[in-house]
């Protein structure tokens, strides 16, 4: 029989047509060589039971070396086991649990054996000539056979029983090993695995990869979700470009050094340290409960009893003996006016020490700021202090009840400043004790910052720009951007500076903080401004920041510019369009004005904020949402958006009583609208450390009821398709709810593309590269110029595109930062389509030589990849790939 006759049978057998392929991936068929001759067959989705037939049929092909099985019932195998010219053989995701007919198939190099029933791989023990080994999800606990297979490169482990990986410790031409998900807690066999460039350990219970610390040629190392405190074996691993070490309590080297990715720790590392003796101590609480007396009475100074109420910030010094040395407090009195908590939490940070100062006199709330603080401290060490007892003796909080809701608070102490001074010895000493609970004290500090941190303590300027700032550290020799950065952030913890995080604020340092707040407050508690409710006009400035007092500062007409994009990136303002004009959100009208009503059908859904509803979100929600608000209807605590790409109205209230906020939304697109709204909400809560938020999606039919999203999103993913509703005695879909809220896809992460590719249409020959490429991968992606079709709505196939893509990988280059990006289509649909209910990435791929500050703000934020560049080009696929 000629090979062509052989294929007709076979397609006889499986009941397919087998197609001339040109790779072996396209599909069911088979590939030929130069003679014609039938090289390879794909028989993968066939619903094949057994092989008796086939395996008659195929020992004919003589030049037969690739055979594609996955994806079939098969669990006997025995016919294969003449096919000995077989190279490589694809036998995943069937029945098998034995594979001893593979052992006389010594030609192999490439096998594919995952999620598949094995547990013994004695059979593979002879196959010398391997290369490429899969077996992921099976149920292997041994694999002593692999031992003797020294020619293996790429082996995945990934998803089995294994404990003991001491077979692996001779495979030493090893370059890719995946052990992801096993039951690993030793990896001392890897030791001389020099080879490795990339290694996969991620979900196990690994405390200890000091056996890494030769692998001098890995470039990608996946640790994540492990139990590592200390990874100092990175440091000599000087090819190592990506490191994943998300969820592992490590403590050395610091939080933000690891943030910052493998180059700030291998220079933390690297250099000398020492130990700064300074903290930030914050007192917080309401106006008037005696913040300011208290630090006078810690400092040994007079208090006065007429003393003025703060409205800002004081900050005042004082040192302490701690450990047998000197400690500097520094002393950050905030203003306890309720209006000025918006603006306070711009300068609140971690590693310090927070004093609660509660007033006997008031009933107080206690965990409304113990909610703040632990939304912006961390795990900031806490003393509670009950002042002015000697106005009121018998007022206390319930201690036990806070201690225990609240790990951080050390200590509950009962003071007066007045008279007696009572329990202010006793407070000196717990503010010691507590100093050994402030991280900042035990965390390294590089030599080579202290000159950079000495300069800024000695100048007198309010505030200084990103750029100067960079030229102090580049005078001291700190070039890289991580140690900047990272120095930024102790400083800011150390009270020196204030640093902000948030990419808007970036470019500028306050180094009089004082004087920011004291700006903001100024221009809060303007009458002027007030009575407009909120409007702030420009030349209103130098009326509205005029020297108060000698405490006052003076403010030059140059500096309004500063403090105008000060207020503007804090969130507290935003420019109107009429010029030089701004609107403070905070100030405006309390009274809702008359409501639009609804068109059609109307999405309803509600997030509910469990212990503290901060009162600054809804007015940063209106800055950030203004550019979509609806003829002027904005109110302090609520607005109205309409977007004209979805044709939709929402309208979204706080409800600062009940602690949650409503959303309603209708229109033609009300899903993509409310998942731009719900995105930025929770964007804005993320700001906060911890802020526990449940969301509800009321009945379509019954006002007043509704289902929490969570519970239905378990329901459904526990294939239970009614929600039944005792007290209104009915059941509910589970999919119609949920569907009108989120696409079935979003919420079950199901995707018809793996890739979309976001491109200028002038770079068609770069892209018909990148795709071969992602097909040779079995990587599917979604092309505009192959997928729109004349006739077909632009904006809703690349809608559908998006929505339906696992990765939106955007192909930055000079042709389409000159047209792509500020498309509106794209620009609209990207802001609004990630929720935290999807697994979908967005990817900067940079196809060209544009340089990385060149990279559009919404995409800065997200991780960046090279199409020249080899290294991170493979890396790109390997990654799209394994997210398959």
């Amino acid at each position: 029989m000629t090979d062509v006759e052989i294929i007709k049978k076979l397609e006889k057998i499986v009941g397919k047509k087998l197609h001339l392929l040109k790779q072996m991936w396209e599909g069911n068929g088979y590939t030929v060589n130069d003679d014609k001759k039938v090289t390879g067959v794909n028989l993968q989705d066939c619903e094949l039971k057994e092989l008796k037939d086939i395996a008659s049929a195929l020992i004919v092909l003589t030049n037969l070396t690739d055979l594609y099985l996955s994806t079939t019932q098969l669990s006997d195998i025995t016919p294969l086991s003449g096919l000995t010219k077989l190279t490589t053989l694809y036998l995943d995701n069937t029945q098998l649990s034995d594979i001893t007919p593979l052992s006389g198939l010594t030609n192999l190099t490439d096998l594919y054996l995952s999620t598949t029933q094995l547990s013994d791989i004695t059979p593979l023990s002879g196959l010398n000539n391997l290369t490429i080994l899969d077996l992921t999800n099976t149920q292997l606990r041994d694999i002593t056979p692999l031992s003797g297979l020294t020619n293996l490169t790429t082996l995945y482990l990934d998803d089995t029983q294994l404990r003991d990986i001491t077979p692996l410790s001779g495979l030493t031409n090893l370059t890719y090993l995946y052990l992801h998900n096993t039951q690993l807690s030793d990896i001392t066999p890897l030791s001389g695995l020099t080879n490795l460039t990339y290694l996969f350990l991620s979900n196990n219970q690994l405390n200890n990869i000091t056996p890494l610390s030769g692998l001098t040629n890995l470039t990608t190392l996946d640790l994540r979700d492990n139990q590592l405190s200390d990874i100092g074996a990175l440091k000599g691993l000087t090819k190592l470009t990506n490191v994943y070490l998300e969820n592992n309590p490590i403590e050395n080297p610091p939080r933000e050094i690891v943030n910052k990715g493998i180059k700030a720790i291998q220079e933390w590392f690297k250099e000398e340290k020492i130990y700064i003796n300074e903290v930030k101590v914050l007192l917080v609480g309401h106006g008037e409960v005696g913040k300011t007396t208290l630090v006078k009475c810690l400092k040994g100074e007079k208090p006065n009893k007429k003393e003025q109420a703060t409205h800002y910030i004081n900050i005042s010094k004082q040192e302490v003996r701690h450990k047998k040395k000197n400690v500097k407090l520094k002393y950050w009195d905030f203003g306890g006016q309720e209006m000025m908590h918006s603006t306070h939490q711009f300068f609140l940070s971690k590693r310090c020490l927070y004093i609660l100062v509660l007033d006997g006199r008031r009933d107080e709330d206690p965990e409304y700021w113990l909610k703040h603080i632990e939304s912006f401290g961390g795990n900031s060490p806490v003393l509670v202090v009950l002042n002015k007892i000697d106005t009121n003796p018998a007022f206390d909080v319930d201690r036990r009840f806070l201690q225990e809701k609240y790990k951080f608070i050390k200590g509950f102490y009962k003071t007066a400043c007045f008279g007696k001074k009572l329990g202010i010895n006793e407070l000196k000493k717990g503010i010691i004790q507590a100093l050994n609970e402030v991280e900042i004290l035990s965390t390294g500090f590089l030599k080579s910052w202290l000159p950079v941190k000495n300069t800024l303590e000695e100048m007198t300027e309010p505030f200084i720009s990103q750029h100067t700032y960079e030229g102090f550290c580049a005078e001291e020799g700190i070039s890289e951007t991580n140690s900047r950065e990272t120095l930024a952030e102790y400083l800011n913890d150390l009270g020196i500076v204030v640093h902000f995080k948030d990419v808007k604020l970036q470019d500028m340092h306050i180094l009089q903080p004082r004087w920011a707040s004291r700006a903001a407050y100024k221009i809060i508690t303007s009458k002027k401004v007030a009575d407009s409710h909120g409007i702030l006009k420009e030349d209103w400035l130098k009326e509205i920041m005029k020297k108060e007092g000698k405490d006052d500062y003076t403010y030059d007409p140059s500096v309004f510019p500063f403090i105008l994009e000060l207020m503007e990136k804090f969130e507290l303002s935003y420019p109107l369009k009429v010029k030089d004009t701004y609107l403070i959100s905070e100030l405006l009208d309390i009274q809702q004005p008359p409501l639009p009503a609804h068109e059609g059908s109307v999405l309803k859904f509600y997030l509910q904020f469990e212990d503290l509803l901060p009162r600054s979100i809804m007015p940063r929600f209106i800055v950030r949402m203004h550019e979509d608000i609806k003829a002027d209807l904005r109110w302090r605590t609520g607005v109205v958006l309409y977007v004209k790409e979805f044709d939709t109205t929402a309208i979204v209230i706080a409800d600062m009583k009940e602690r949650k906020i409503n959303v309603t939304v209708s229109g033609k697109r009300k899903r993509e609208h409310f998942a731009y709204i719900r995105k930025t909400i929770h964007d804005i809560r993320g700001s906060f450390e911890k802020l526990n938020v449940t969301e509800w999606l009321p009945l379509p039919d019954v006002d007043g009821y509704a289902l929490e999203y969570d519970e239905l999103i378990g329901y459904e993913e526990s294939g239970k398709e009614e929600y039944f509703v005792g007290k209104l005695k009915k059941n509910y879909k589970v999919k119609d709810l949920l569907d009108g809220i989120v696409p079935e896809n979003v919420r079950k992460n199901v995707f018809r593309w793996e890739v979309f590719l976001c491109h200028s249409s002038e770079d068609s020959d770069v892209l018909r590269l990148i795709t071969v490429d992602l097909w040779d991968k079995g990587i599917s992606y979604w092309l505009d110029s192959e997928q729109i079709r004349p006739g077909d709505n632009i904006i809703d196939k690349i809608t559908d595109g998006i929505l339906n893509s696992r990765n939106i990988v955007v192909c930055i280059s000079q042709n389409q930062l000159k047209s792509g990006w500020s498309r509106v289509e794209y620009q609209a649909i990207l802001q609004r389509i990630f929720t935290k209910q999807t697994e979908q990435k967005v990817i900067p791929f940079i196809i060209d030589d544009t340089s990385d500050d060149l990279i559009p703000p919404l995409l800065s934020i997200y991780r960046r990849e090279r199409y020249r560049l080899s290294d991170e080009y493979q890396r790109l696929l390997e990654f799209l790939r394994r997210r398959i």
